[in-house]
């Protein structure tokens, strides 16, 4: 349990030329972004369905993605689906789901450690081209070593 967010972004082709209705189920908040603007809203803990209205799609054609998701539930879920004159509500199939090139990902938790994890990920991606942060970066990691092997470990 626990508070989470997290955000999903790519790009979406369309099967067919026709408008289509994007719903989403959550037990948290979600909302969605096609090509920059906002289509779905419902940024709030309650589980729900949200619909958008209807989206014109140009078939093969791939349109930017966003998904953003929250949840406080102990049992979170999200599912995102569409629907047209032609198809049955359902997921959007994986087939036509892509990953953007060129944009790195990384994971961090939530709370203080997570902070301070993706600061030293953020510090470590800018000494690479900053040799006085990189070697600020490699005493503090030395520092952290050192503390670790003073530790006595716990008689078993």
């Amino acid at each position: 349990t626990g508070t989470f967010s997290v955000r999903w972004s790519g790009e979406l082709e369309a099967p067919k030329t026709e408008a289509f209705i994007f719903s989403a189920y959550a037990r948290g908040g979600v909302r969605l972004w096609l090509d920059g603007k906002q289509v779905l809203f419902h940024w709030n803990e309650f589980s729900s369905r949200v619909e958008s209205p209807p989206v014109e799609l140009v078939a093969g054609q791939r349109y930017a993605i966003q998904v953003d998701f929250f949840s406080t539930d102990s049992d979170p879920a999200v599912s995102l689906n569409w629907e047209s004159q032609s198809l049955d509500r359902q997921r959007i199939p994986q087939q036509f789901l892509y990953a953007t090139a060129g944009i790195p990902v990384a994971t961090f938790a939530i709370g203080q450690a997570g902070a301070r994890n993706a600061a030293l990920f953020a510090a470590s991606i800018l000494a690479n081209s900053d040799i006085v942060l990189a070697q600020k970066l490699a005493d503090f990691r030395q520092a952290q070593t050192d503390e670790v092997l003073s530790r006595s470990l716990p008689a078993s």
